[in-house]
C-alpha cells in the first residue's frame, strides 16, 4: 500500500506543473492542508521553500511543511522544519502570532517523539511571551496539560486544562477544537479519579461539539472516551459498541495515521482481558504495537504502555517467560524516557512484581514491590491511591513469606494512605 501510494503521488506530480513563484506555491500547499490532503501539500510547500526570497517567506513555508509532515506521521522530519520556523519567529520582529502556532505544532511533535522535557520547556517559554496571540494560548495550554497528565502530574494537569477551557470560552477567536481538547483532558482526569458521571458528561460534550462541527476524528475520540469510561466503571456491554464505532471512524478517516486506531485497539484489549478473551486481546495489542511503532517509533512511551499490557496477557495465560520479556522491554523504554528513578519506572516494577507473584516466585516479587514503593512517591499525591494498592499487594506477599508483623504494619500504612486520599478527593 505504501508503494502504491508513492507511485500514485509520483504520477500525479509528474503530470502537474508546480508553480514558479513563492506565493502561488505556498497557497497551493496551504489549500491542500485545509483539505487534509497532506501528501498533496508536500510538493508545493517544498517548492515554495526553494522559491522563498525573504526569511519570513522561508519561515512560513518551513512551518507549513512541518505541519504537513507531522500529519503524515513523519515526526523527525517535521521537527527540523518547525524548529527553523520557530527560530525565525523569535528573531524577526512582530511575529508573536506565528510563533504561537508554530510552537504548538512543534510541541506536539516533540511529545510524539517522546521528548517530553523539551516539549514542556517550549510550551512554557511560549506562554511566557505576553504578546502571543490569545487564540493560541488555549491550544498551548492543552498541549501542556496533556504532557502533565501523561507524566502523572494530575493536579497540575487539571489546573492547566481548566485554564485552557476558560481561555477558549473567553476568546471568540479560539477554535472550537481548543475547548474540545480541554474537555478531553478533563474527562481523562475525571475517569482516572473514578468520578464516572463527571467524566461521562465531559466525553458526551466532546461528542456533541464534534457533531456540531462535523469532525469525524474528534467524534471518534469522544466515543472512545465514553467507551473506556463505561469499561472502567464496570459496564463492558455498554463500552464495546462505543469502542467499535470509534475504531471504525478512525480506520475510515482520511487523515488518521494509525496512532488513534492503536489507542482504541488498546482499550478494546482491556475489555477482552476483563472478559478472559486473551487471544482477542493479544491480536488487538499486536496490531496496536505495530501501528504505534510505525507512527511514533519503537521506543516511545506509548509503545511501552502497550507492551506492559502484552506482558499482563501473557502472565494471565501462565506464559511467564514471555511476560518477563515484554516487561523487560517496557522497562527499557520507560527508563530511557523518564529516568530510572521515576514513578513511571516504579509502575513497571509493579508489573514485574505481579508476574513473579503469579508465578509463585515470592522473593523476587517482594523485591520488585519494595523497589516500586521506593520510586512511586516521586509521582506525588496523585499516585497515593495506587501506592496504597501496591502496599497491600506487598503485604500479601509478606504474609505468604510468614513475615506477618511486617505485613500487618504495611497493611496499616496502606489503609492510612488510602483513607487520606479519599478524604482529599
Amino acid at each position: 500500500m505504501r508503494t502504491l501510494a508513492a507511485l500514485l503521488l509520483s504520477v500525479s506530480l509528474s503530470a502537474a506543473v508546480l508553480p514558479t513563484d513563492w506565493k502561488t506555491a505556498r497557497d497551493q500547499g496551504v489549500t491542500e492542508i485545509d483539505r487534509q490532503n497532506y501528501a498533496a501539500a508536500e510538493a508545493p510547500l517544498r517548492a515554495s521553500l526553494s522559491l522563498a526570497l525573504t526569511r519570513q517567506e522561508a519561515a512560513l513555508s518551513s512551518s507549513d511543511l512541518g505541519v504537513a509532515l507531522h500529519q503524515l506521521g513523519r515526526e523527525a522530519e517535521a521537527k527540523g522544519y518547525l524548529e527553523k520556523a520557530e527560530q525565525a519567529w523569535l528573531e524577526l520582529p512582530n511575529q508573536h502570532r506565528r510563533l504561537g502556532r508554530t510552537a504548538e505544532a512543534l510541541a506536539v511533535v516533540l511529545r510524539n517523539l517522546g521528548e517530553y522535557r523539551a516539549s514542556e520547556l517550549l510550551v512554557r517559554r511560549t506562554l511566557a511571551d505576553q504578546e502571543v496571540a490569545p487564540e493560541c494560548r488555549a491550544e498551548l495550554l492543552n498541549v501542556l496539560g496533556d504532557l502533565l497528565r501523561e507524566e502523572g502530574r494530575s493536579s497540575e494537569a487539571r489546573r492547566t486544562f481548566d485554564a485552557a477551557a476558560a481561555a477558549a470560552a473567553d476568546n471568540s477567536g479560539a477554535p472550537w477544537r481548543a475547548l474540545a481538547d480541554a474537555k478531553i483532558g478533563l474527562a481523562d482526569l475525571e475517569r482516572d479519579a473514578r468520578s464516572w458521571d463527571a467524566s461521562l458528561a465531559d466525553w458526551q460534550s466532546v461528542v456533541d461539539l464534534a457533531r456540531r462541527n462535523q469532525s469525524t476524528l474528534v467524534e471518534a475520540v469522544g466515543l472512545r472516551g465514553l467507551g473506556q469510561t463505561w469499561l472502567e466503571r464496570g459496564s463492558p456491554a455498554q463500552a464495546e459498541p462505543l469502542l467499535r464505532r470509534s475504531l471504525s471512524l478512525f480506520e475510515n478517516s482520511r487523515d488518521s495515521r494509525g496512532h488513534q486506531s492503536a489507542t482504541t485497539l488498546g482499550t478494546l484489549a482491556q475489555l477482552y482481558i476483563g472478559e478472559g478473551k486473551y487471544s482477542m486481546a493479544e491480536d488487538a495489542l499486536m496490531k496496536a504495537v505495530e501501528m504505534d511503532e510505525r507512527t511514533l517509533g519503537e521506543n516511545h512511551p506509548q509503545v511501552g504502555a502497550l507492551v506492559q499490557m502484552q506482558a499482563d496477557v501473557a502472565a494471565r495465560q501462565h506464559d511467564f517467560d514471555r511476560a518477563r520479556r515484554y516487561m523487560d522491554r517496557a522497562m527499557t523504554i520507560m527508563a530511557a524516557r523518564f529516568g530510572d528513578q521515576s514513578a513511571v519506572v516504579g509502575s513497571v516494577f509493579v508489573g514485574k512484581a505481579r508476574i513473579e507473584q503469579s508465578a509463585g516466585n515470592l522473593a523476587p516479587a517482594l523485591a520488585y514491590y519494595q523497589r516500586a514503593l521506593e520510586l512511586l512517591p516521586a509521582g506525588g499525591p496523585d499516585l497515593q491511591s495506587f501506592t496504597a494498592t501496591v502496599m497491600q499487594n506487598c503485604s500479601d506477599v509478606l504474609k505468604q513469606l510468614h513475615r506477618k508483623g511486617e505485613a500487618r504494619a504495611l497493611s496499616a500504612q496502606a489503609k492510612t494512605l488510602s483513607s487520606g486520599y479519599r478524604t482529599r478527593q
